[in-house]
């Protein structure tokens, strides 16, 4: 729709090209204190939090506009870290998640109603997960403090140093297109 989103620890921003619309808890937000904000591909916008769950927020015009998730709803954690959230290339939103809550974190997946966990391969079930992103050809990348896994929906790919990463192992993984 042309607007563009912000996550920032006072709410979310929606900037329209013109205009800047603040959204905070009296509008709804469950926490004031964002960490990430996503489209998904009927414009609903899903917005995560540094210690409350997520959020989806259809439209002001909605019955339900704002409809928050928490561990009730599958979620395995409520702490989130920037770039939490991910649209998929096949439409589904991921998350990953730290434990908060009396949740033990992980990984995420929405399947309409709730949310579902996807377990990581066995030697990295304990590794935290920062960023999540989708690439064009359907694959998920997650960076974890270990390098990065690639999911295809169904083999993990570790990536390591070993493999040429950069010393460190904060990486951020982001959206790439060349269309």
């Amino acid at each position: 729709d042309g607007n563009i989103w912000f996550a920032t620890r006072s709410g979310i921003l929606r900037y329209d090209g013109y205009l800047w619309t603040s959204y905070t808890t009296q509008d709804g937000l469950a926490d004031n204190s964002t960490r990430d904000v996503i489209q998904d591909r009927d414009g609903v916008m899903w917005i995560g939090y540094s210690r409350s769950g997520i959020t989806r927020f259809a439209s002001k015009a909605e019955k339900d506009a704002w409809r928050h998730y928490n561990m009730d709803d599958g979620l395995v954690g409520m702490t989130m870290q920037w770039g939490g959230l991910c649209l998929a290339s096949d439409g589904s939103i991921w998350t990953s998640l730290r434990g908060g809550g009396g949740g033990t974190g992980g990984v995420c997946r929405f399947d309409g109603k709730t949310w579902k966990r996807v377990d990581l391969p066995k030697e990295y079930s304990e590794v935290g997960v920062r960023h999540i992103t989708s690439s064009t050809d359907g694959n998920l990348w997650f960076s974890i403090n270990r390098g990065i896994l690639r999911y295809d929906g169904a083999e993990w790919v570790h990536y390591s140093t070993a493999d040429g990463l950069a010393q460190g192992g904060r990486y951020r993984v982001i959206p790439f297109s060349d269309e």
